[in-house]
């Protein structure tokens, strides 16, 4: 009498079956990296043979370069003619998800992962799929995948990374702070740890903590962004000329960026050098046309007395954002102010 695990192994040999490995990289680290595309655990595979064995590893190590190179649509199309006739398969659902995502198709993304969660409940892709929800703004959504990956594997760095995104996008400060800071007792190297860290600081106006984040991760590496994120953080602490310093060296590193000009334009503003702060935020406008850099433009022309000019910078903020609040506040001063001017002019005549 063979016991039942040969029994169910017999089984298995007899329809046509057997255990296929999908992936033989081994466990990967999990942190700072976009939607993955394996390791995928073994699972039930439809094979009748050998030569189709290999065939269908050589189509699955295709589809991998085709989405490595980019070519998101023809890894579609390929993985579409594997799934045709095995739907049992974790490995091209995993892929196409991925290719998927690549494209912005995040739905469909989630629809394909899904499907090989059915088959293999891999950490991997309950964290791709919750990129994918965030992606859609399912935030809880991606929640509970996140606590289901870490459930599995609990020092997957990226998905204690992730969540504390997800919970900074629900402004959650304290809490995404916990999880970066749980990140970084793990990989105290991983620097957009820090750099987020000191964002979810900013927001709670935990400006002095903050900056120790900020100089943790300039201590890895200076660069333009973090820099302009510790000029603003000494701004608001109102120190004017270390804030200053570190724009400079912003606008050294990147002198085509935007924000550092508008940056600039925001300590000179407080500095009262009201015409200098003009001249910044119009270089910050003419990189990019971004609201935010008309709004300030707009209000740097109204601390000048240029109304009109006031009017025009609105109207390009409304013209990409109809409903800001703050440039139709900002233009409604500047009409009242005009509309002062005209009494005064008519007054003058009489």
């Amino acid at each position: 009498m063979k016991s039942p695990p040969v029994r169910l192994f017999l089984l298995a040999c007899l329809c046509g079956l057997f255990f296929s490995p999908l992936d033989a990289g081994g466990q990967e680290r999990l942190y700072g990296r976009s939607p993955a595309t394996g390791p995928v655990r073994r699972v039930l595979v439809p094979v009748t043979t050998t030569l189709e064995a290999s065939a269908l590893r050589r189509q699955m190590d295709e589809a991998r370069v085709l989405l490595n190179a980019g070519r998101y649509v023809e890894a579609v199309q390929l993985l579409d003619g594997v799934l045709a006739p095995r739907l049992l398969m974790a490995e091209p659902w995993m892929l196409r998800g991925y290719a998927r995502f690549q494209m912005g198709d995040y739905t469909q993304a989630i629809a394909d992962y899904s499907r090989a969660l059915m088959m293999d409940r891999s950490p991997t892709l309950y964290y791709n799929r919750a990129l994918a929800y965030k992606r859609t703004g399912m935030l809880r959504e991606a929640l509970a995948d996140l606590d289901e990956a870490l459930r599995l594997n609990p020092d997957a760095v990226a998905v204690h990374f992730e969540r504390g995104n997800i919970l900074a996008e629900m402004r959650q400060w304290a809490e995404a702070a916990r999880w970066y800071e749980d990140v970084l007792a793990r990989v105290p190297e991983y620097r957009p740890a820090w750099l987020n860290l000191a964002k979810v600081r900013m927001e709670a106006n935990q400006t002095t903590r903050a900056l120790e984040a900020l100089d943790a991760a300039l201590a890895l590496e200076v660069d333009s962004h973090a820099l302009r994120m510790r000029s603003r953080c000494l701004l608001l602490q109102n120190r004017f000329e270390e804030a200053w310093v570190d724009a400079l060296e912003a606008l050294y590193l990147d002198p085509d960026n935007a924000d550092v000009y508008y940056l600039i334009g925001r300590i000179e503003q407080q500095q009262g050098a009201d015409e200098a702060a003009l001249r910044s935020f119009e270089v910050a406008v003419e990189i990019a046309p971004l609201p935010r850099y008309w709004l300030a433009l707009g209000q740097a022309l109204f601390d000048l007395g240029d109304y009109y000019r006031v009017v025009e910078a609105c109207n390009e903020v409304l013209a990409r954002e109809p409903e800001n609040p703050m440039a139709w506040e900002l233009r409604d001063k500047a009409y009242a102010a005009i509309e002062g001017l005209h009494r005064q002019w008519s007054v003058a005549e009489e």
